[in-house]
């Protein structure tokens, strides 16, 4: 079941002026080195985190930047690692992520999908009573 949905779009133009310090404090180390200073890639991290907060009901951007990593599989596609604290903040959710790079903008799609389905009781009064 779809818990949340989040996207966002960044200008690589916007991250490419950020201070060191600054993107010391947006990204992680990794993310950094992934991204080899290249401002498209950043703006693409940046927008996948984003698109996290907006997923993620509750989760502030701080708590996304902190407790987050975008990390990239063997064939380059990204994936979200979530911190082992945010991990039991948000129980049994799976996060599927997608980024894209086009026309100077960098985009990116967060789906967060509920692992466990919980059965809502059902209504006192059936279909068609004026209860």
């Amino acid at each position: 079941m779809i818990a949340g949905l989040g996207i966002d779009l960044c200008d690589p133009a916007r991250v490419a002026r950020l201070s060191p310090a600054a993107r010391a404090r947006i990204f992680t180390p990794a993310e950094l080195s992934h991204a080899s200073g290249r401002a498209e890639t950043l703006a693409g991290i940046f927008a996948a985190k984003e698109s996290l907060v907006k997923a993620l009901p509750g989760i502030g951007l701080m708590t996304v930047l902190r407790e987050t990593e975008i990390r990239y599989d063997a064939s380059g596609a990204p994936r979200v690692a979530v911190s082992e604290t945010l991990a039991k903040r948000l129980g049994a959710v799976r996060l599927f992520v997608s980024i894209t790079h086009d026309a100077g903008l960098a985009a990116a799609v967060v789906v967060a999908e509920a692992t466990t389905v919980v059965e809502t009781p059902a209504a006192e009064t059936t279909p068609g009573e004026n209860g």
